[in-house]
């Protein structure tokens, strides 16, 4: 997560506990194993967030122009999804669905992460009128991660023919064991992080965890 903006006044604090009518909803989780455990409360018209042993920071939603939901797998996490969040003074804000507890230890709260990105969705729209809704990648990063997707799977096959011809059968193995890994995975990044913007009354569902 990027460097948060400086907290508000106390005054600003108070007027913005009076900005909705509805109960504060709450997020806890913690990005990464030196990310502290940080609750995000959703809280009428401004977004509080609350790490470990750190002040309490909010920012209006008025402030947020842009809202980005993806499928972000890796080799130890097949289903991660983030939600970012970019600001008018282009610091951007992120969580996912799952926390971290240590090194390659994760819990699960994908439950908690679609209510709470559903719930913002329709805070924003309330608040933040100017806020753009992108699922998947930017355009640019979309096409170039297909590009480089596709060189890696030309790779690896080449490397599977080299192997079998040279005799290497173990070796072949291995790199079919590889593509049977990676290969449903890779499928699914495209399918669901396809760019395009919508309406935050239908998020669609490519980027939100399946219930």
């Amino acid at each position: 997560m990027s460097a948060l903006p400086p907290p508000l006044p106390e005054s600003c604090l108070d007027s913005s506990r009076d900005a909705g009518a509805t109960s504060p909803l709450n997020y806890t989780t913690r990005n990464h194993a030196l990310a502290p455990v940080t609750t995000w409360t959703l809280a009428g018209a401004v977004l509080r967030i609350q790490e470990k042993d750190a002040a309490l920071r909010t920012v209006p939603l008025s402030e947020v122009r842009e809202l980005r939901l993806e499928f972000t797998p890796n080799r130890a996490e097949q289903n991660r999804y983030r939600c970012r969040l970019l600001l008018a003074s282009d610091i951007s804000l992120e969580f996912y669905n799952r926390r971290c507890n240590g090194v390659l230890d994760f819990t699960d709260t994908s439950a908690a992460y679609a209510a709470f990105v559903r719930a913002l969705h329709a805070a924003l729209a309330a608040h933040a009128p100017g806020c753009r809704f992108m699922a998947g990648r930017s355009p640019l990063l979309f096409w170039v991660n297909c590009a480089i997707l596709v060189c890696v799977a030309l790779v690896v096959v080449g490397a599977l023919i080299f192997f079998l011809l040279a005799g290497l059968l173990w070796v072949a193995l291995l790199k079919v064991v590889i593509i049977l890994v990676a290969t449903p995975t890779a499928i699914a990044w495209v399918k669901r992080n396809r760019p395009l913007t919508y309406p935050p009354a239908a998020i669609p569902p490519q980027v939100l965890p399946a219930p």
